[in-house]
């Protein structure tokens, strides 16, 4: 593993700049300014639970008072957080205004010993970069995308801000250095970076900043400084329809009609050429259960459906506060301490938060998808798996054209669930292309569930029909498609 060097830079006025920083993207600014506010959240949230129960551990004692403590020392903490994220979003607003996204091929690696680690492999051969991203488990999955590919803008000695493809989840990341950085580059799979295709530049960027020498935030330039480009035609620097151009000179021109990027033909290669490109899978998916197209489907035996229900996560909660009040009542409340006895009323206030929220929206909203997954007559059609890589939270894209024509349109979108774990979502995804049978009632609820090679994949959101002949419609769809990765 070569070792990186690297250069603070300053930001330079924007009528001096001569290529563009990562600020420049919407998207990016619309993230940062996300991660600013999440500080007021966690600050607030902090602030507002210690000010509410002071009062009535004051005024009621008994649990409210034996429960003080952990209230206080979790405000206190929410409130640190806020501090911490507040001034993390100003180094990121720094350095973001300062240097252009740079896209690596990545390997996330879970938490283990040392915690969680990514590793970024250079434009060069042989060159990586770890780093240990500051984040919670939950957003984890947003950096083991399926394209393998994450962007990244700063510094390789002092640390810098990861995004997947699109730039709008930010999440900072620090170096890794020493002997943990050589027992990381060292792992197993981190080996398939150094055989791996370049990645596609970000878009709205220049050759210089986009990949090549400097990709790191070396000293082969100053950030905000045009160094000579190359003229030499890579992946990397193939500009899409409506980006910029490959020598960041000139952009190419729009399509006078959407209907030529949405046809079949496009969205299937485009779909052929992101599975190409995803990182083999690395879990098994999510078991089915017993789900077949022309019986009955019971909703609580269907692990994915439990899911949508929320039933788990509510039975979770009020279990803890059952068990709490059982031990309370057969042996006494004082054989049970306060802090336990405090975290019951807690988990039991959330918990039934939850079950309500259950029983009103999550189990309909379960059994609705169980029907549409049985109902009669269903429609066959085409369709093209896309993902938007930009933000993996949003699931697989089915893109429905008609049974028939090359250059035939869209006539609906399909957002599926993840058929893969948390750790490895594209895990079980059907083919990038097919056909695919669709179930259920296109009414109020339009609930429809997309059957493919005999497997359910269930719906994210409602079916959303696509009328062909609606330049705006199509215009819709076209923002939608991402690009290759």
């Amino acid at each position: 593993m070569r070792a990186m060097s690297g250069g603070a830079g300053r930001a330079v006025p924007e009528g001096a700049r001569a290529t563009p920083v990562a600020l420049d993207l919407p998207g990016t600014a619309a993230g940062l300014e996300r991660y600013r506010a999440s500080a007021v959240y966690w600050a607030g949230a902090g602030a507002a639970g210690v000010l509410v129960w002071v009062p009535l551990a004051v005024f009621f004692g008994g649990l409210f008072l034996n429960a003080l403590p952990v209230v206080v020392g979790a405000g206190a903490g929410a409130m640190m957080t806020g501090g911490l994220v507040r001034s993390r979003s100003r180094r990121m607003r720094r350095i973001l205004g300062a240097r252009p996204w740079t896209a690596h091929n990545s390997v996330a690696l879970p938490r283990g010993m040392h915690g969680a680690a990514v590793v970024l492999g250079g434009p060069s051969a042989g060159e990586l970069l770890p780093l240990r991203p500051f984040t919670t488990q939950s957003r984890f999955p947003l950096l083991n995308g399926p394209a393998g590919v994450l962007w990244w803008c700063g510094d390789a000695r002092t640390g810098g801000v990861l995004a997947p493809p699109g730039g709008r989840e930010l999440i900072w990341a620090g170096p890794v250095r020493g002997a943990r950085a050589r027992r990381t580059a060292a792992r197993p799979q981190v080996d398939g970076l150094r055989h791996r295709p370049a990645p596609r530049r970000p878009q709205g960027t220049t050759d210089e900043g986009a990949t090549g020498e400097g990709a790191y935030g070396s000293s082969a330039g100053e950030p905000g400084r045009r160094s000579s480009p190359s003229s030499s035609s890579s992946p990397s620097s193939v500009a899409a329809p409506g980006s910029a151009s490959a020598s960041g000179s000139a952009s190419t021109p729009p399509c006078s009609s959407a209907s030529a990027s949405v046809g079949y033909e496009a969205v299937a290669a485009l779909a052929e050429t992101q599975a190409g490109r995803r990182a083999p899978a690395t879990a098994r998916p999510r078991p089915v259960g017993d789900v077949r197209a022309g019986r009955a489907v019971t909703w609580w035996r269907v692990p994915m459906l439990r899911r949508i229900s929320g039933i788990g996560r509510a039975s979770g909660l009020l279990g803890y506060t059952v068990a709490v009040a059982v031990v309370c009542a057969t042996m006494g409340a004082d054989s049970v301490p306060g802090t336990p006895r405090a975290l019951a009323v807690l988990t039991g206030i959330v918990g039934a938060y939850w079950t309500w929220r259950t029983f009103t929206s999550g189990i309909p909203a379960a059994r609705r998808t169980a029907r549409a997954a049985t109902a009669p007559e269903p429609r066959t059609r085409r369709y093209a798996l896309l993902f938007d890589v930009g933000d993996a939270a949003e699931g697989p894209l089915l893109v429905i054209f008609p049974a028939e024509g090359a250059d035939a349109l869209p006539e609906g979108l399909a957002r599926i669930v993840p058929p893969g774990p948390d750790k490895c979502p594209w895990a079980g995804l059907p083919a990038p292309t097919g056909t695919v049978e669709l179930r259920g009632w296109l009414d109020a609820e339009r609930v429809v569930v997309a059957w493919i090679e005999g497997r359910p994949y269930w719906p994210q959101d409602v079916y959303q029909d696509v009328d062909p002949s609606d330049p705006e419609a199509l215009e819709a769809v076209a923002e939608l498609l991402p690009g290759p990765m």
